[in-house]
């Protein structure tokens, strides 16, 4: 192995027509195996790039792709016939060979210098389309969360509308309302039930806005004075009234409530509920 390399650069052994043309032990079979290496290697690329072009017929630049083919395999014939040189000295033929691969090689490389600076252009392109695929994809997936966040939002909206509903018959079967307002004006920021308890009957589609919608100002006052005393006490608020409805019903009046924590430092809330018993069904 040392002697090989030390001659690395002898002519010595230059394949002759006397010697048949064959290099000398081992040298000769590296010669040989090296070109039959290289001009497989050029058949099996060769191959496989004819079977891409026949299945794939909308490629861009398909006639520079077949010049690209068409010069693999003029090199792999030219490693060919330099490998059968070394038995068979017919140079002139190589010489042939030789001529028709530059020919080849020359003709491709025109063909890619024409198109090079499109093909520049196609890859900012094919870069944008990668870009829009990716956003495109982003946008989907966005879409896909909105969309799941959506149907959470309908079912939790279904379920608030279910218990609002069960809510809403349980004060309907007990007689009673639940109501949330202001202990400084009287004025209720939340009802449920309220007018349907207290109201006209014919008169239910507005939503409560006052104690004075349904109490005369004395009762409103009372309301007020016990709210302001459950405050300064930190207890429970309950009172009882008898009252006039304004559809003419009579009957006793009561409010349990407590005063809402959220609303310290602030305007000062109450909420609970609300019971009617009328004296008597009027006819």
């Amino acid at each position: 192995m040392i002697d090989f390399f030390l001659h690395l650069f002898d002519p010595a052994e230059a394949p002759t027509a006397a010697r048949g043309g064959a290099l000398s032990g081992i040298t000769g079979w590296l010669h040989l195996a090296s070109d039959m290496a290289i001009f497989f290697a050029y058949a099996v690329i060769c191959a496989l790039l004819m079977m891409f072009l026949f299945r794939q017929r909308n490629l861009p630049y398909r006639r520079t792709i077949w010049l690209i083919w068409l010069f693999m395999l003029a090199c792999g014939i030219t490693r060919l016939a330099g490998a059968a040189m070394l038995y068979y000295p017919a140079f002139r033929l190589l010489l042939m060979v030789k001529i028709l691969t530059a020919v080849v090689s020359l003709i491709t490389v025109f063909a890619l210098a024409r198109i090079f600076p499109t093909m520049l252009g196609f890859e900012i392109n094919s870069k944008s389309h990668r870009k829009s695929i990716e956003d495109e994809e982003r946008l989907r997936r966005v879409s896909d969360d909105f969309a799941e966040q959506r149907d959470k939002l309908e079912q939790r909206a279904t379920q608030l509308t279910v218990r609002d509903r069960r809510v809403r018959r349980s004060l309907e079967s007990s007689g009673s309302a639940a109501v949330c307002w202001d202990a400084a004006s009287n004025e209720i920021t939340w009802a449920v039930g309220l007018k349907e308890l207290l109201g006209p009957q014919t008169e239910i589609a507005d939503p409560a806005q006052s104690w004075s919608q349904f109490l005369g100002a004395h009762e409103c006052s009372q309301i007020l004075s016990a709210a302001r005393g459950a405050i300064e006490s930190n207890s429970e608020l309950s009172i009882g009234l008898s009252i006039r409805c304004a559809d003419g019903r009579e009957g006793h009046f009561s409010l349990r409530a407590r005063a809402d924590p959220l609303s310290a430092g602030g305007r000062p809330t109450f909420t609970g509920l609300v019971w009617f018993v009328p004296d008597s069904v009027p006819a």
